[in-house]
């Protein structure tokens, strides 16, 4: 079981998932403390 885990942590695949997950997130809390878009919505 640990083999499968630390296969999949160690895929390319699955870092540039979290690579993505972490920029869009940085996009997403960048744009709230903007107040014209942040009361837009």
């Amino acid at each position: 079981m640990h083999a499968k885990i630390y296969a999949l942590v160690e895929s390319d695949k699955f870092k540039n998932f979290i690579l993505w997950v972490i920029i869009i997130n940085g996009i997403t809390m960048g744009l709230e403390t903007y107040p014209a878009i942040f009361y837009k919505h």
